[in-house]
């Protein structure tokens, strides 16, 4: 089972020049809405990030972005793009942002991975909760399994 830990930063759209380029993958936020996740390999983020709201023409106003990196991995030999594309594939799944059209009905990536999202910093205002599961895993015959918690079972699976 391949594990990725992901730490998400909350920042508003008027900061994203200031980030550093440290960052996997993106969400675009309004209020506790997800509206899009993306993700960026080799790529400057915050281009990416710019070229996405301009496409899919979201109105910058109140726009929150958490940004995610990831600082814990456990058998990955690398990240590569189709790593990343796994883990993004496996956030739209099971966030189902508003403006993503790949990956909200099927889930097309590997199977046997965990995603543990840490996401102290980027959390809705008015709940007070977590924009994002805590877990999302796909299983060795590719179900996907959502949980708000890590539970004993999904623990031992990655100590």
């Amino acid at each position: 089972m391949k594990f990725i830990e992901i730490e998400w930063n909350k920042i508003c759209f008027d900061n994203l020049d200031e980030i550093s380029e440290d960052y996997y993958f993106y969400a675009l936020l309004k209020k506790c809405e997800i509206l899009y996740i993306g993700s960026a390999y080799k790529m400057n983020v915050k281009d990416e990030i710019k070229q996405n709201i301009n496409r899919l023409e979201i109105e910058t106003k109140n726009l929150s972005i958490c940004l995610g990196s990831i600082v814990k991995t456990i058998n990955v030999e690398r990240i590569t793009w189709q790593l990343i594309r796994d883990v993004e594939c496996l956030l739209i799944y099971a966030c189902q942002p508003k403006y993503n059209t790949q990956c909200k009905k099927y889930y097309t990536g590997r199977k046997n991975l965990i995603v543990l999202n840490s996401t102290k910093k980027c959390i809705c205002s008015s709940t007070h909760r977590s924009v994002f599961p805590r877990i999302v895993m796909c299983n060795d015959i590719g179900k996907i399994v959502i949980k708000k918690k890590l539970t004993s079972d999904i623990y031992s699976m990655i100590r």
